[in-house]
């Protein structure tokens, strides 16, 4: 059996601490992200053809650390992880330029695998697919621009962060880790008389031409003026020219704002992950939204 490391890259925060894995494993490399903050194991990308060779990998890391594992199977082989005790949690039709990819997730403790707000979140989505849907959203109103964030921002990204979120599944409010994420990924803000107001960003997979649209917040006092809707369609424009076609947000099910902005912007609903992560101090359901336009 081989089984071989390649490296460990650390990237952490003091609150959010998460190492970048790579092995072979049957000769085939193997990326996965051990992340301590939220608890879990998420497989990268692989390459594996050797499934049970690879879930026995998976399982044998430390369980002490985490309780889910999650691996974007593709369509060939995420029956082999079903039939193996790993479940479907949700769909992204395009997620690997165009085909499908399968959110396979295998929970280590009871804790981890039970929800008691599922019944309330459902009558939340069955609201938002009420709603009606627009090709384009409103323009900003006046006062308000939008633009790419800079490094200069960085003092006023975090501190708008932390006045929202009681906990983030990423180190957002590390300065090294956001100003390293400027640099390889798009991140827009909203400003209202030179104040940061809103933002939104797309962490971007080059290899799939995929993106994930991600750090949606805006302060209390300037909701409901379709502020994230303009940074999340200027978003896509910009993915767009690049050659971007699969855009995806993973959304926090129990917030009816995000996930009717993305419901209105024309996202598709993929699934619900299972506390996935540690979000506002505690961990939640999330729901995914897909936008393809292979």
């Amino acid at each position: 059996m081989e089984q071989t490391y390649r490296k460990s890259d650390k990237f952490a925060a003091a609150n959010c601490p998460s190492t970048i894995q790579e092995a072979v494993l049957a000769g085939k490399p193997v990326k996965l992200n051990l992340d301590f903050l939220n608890k879990r194991i998420k497989v990268l990308d692989y390459h594996s053809n050797n499934i049970d060779l690879l879930i026995s990998y998976l399982y044998n890391l430390d369980r002490g650390m985490f309780s889910k594992i999650i691996v974007v199977a593709r369509e060939n082989d995420w029956q082999d992880f079903l039939s193996r005790g790993y479940v479907l949690e949700g769909i992204n039709e395009g997620y690997y330029r165009g085909r499908p990819g399968f959110y396979m997730v295998k929970f280590l403790t009871t804790e981890r695998r039970m929800s008691h707000t599922l019944e309330k979140e459902a009558e939340i989505f069955r609201d938002i697919l009420r709603r009606p849907r627009v090709s384009v959203p409103p323009s900003l109103p006046v006062g308000y621009s939008l633009r790419n964030a800079v490094s200069e921002d960085i003092p006023q990204i975090i501190p708008l962060f932390k006045s929202i979120f009681a906990s983030y599944p990423s180190p957002i409010t590390d300065p090294g880790y956001l100003s390293q994420f400027l640099k390889n990924h798009i991140f827009q803000l909203v400003t209202y008389n030179g104040q940061l107001i809103s933002t939104a960003s797309a962490e971007i997979d080059r290899k799939h031409l995929s993106a994930e649209m991600t750090d949606c917040a805006c302060l209390p006092e300037h909701r409901s003026k379709s502020l994230m809707s303009c940074l999340l369609y200027s978003i896509e424009q910009e993915l767009t020219q690049s050659g971007f076609k699969n855009f995806y947000s993973i959304a926090r099910a129990s917030q009816p704002g995000i996930n009717a902005v993305l419901w209105k912007l024309g996202y598709n609903y993929g699934g619900c992950f299972i506390n996935n992560c540690t979000i506002g101090g505690q961990f939640e359901n999330m729901n995914l939204w897909i936008k393809n336009i292979w």
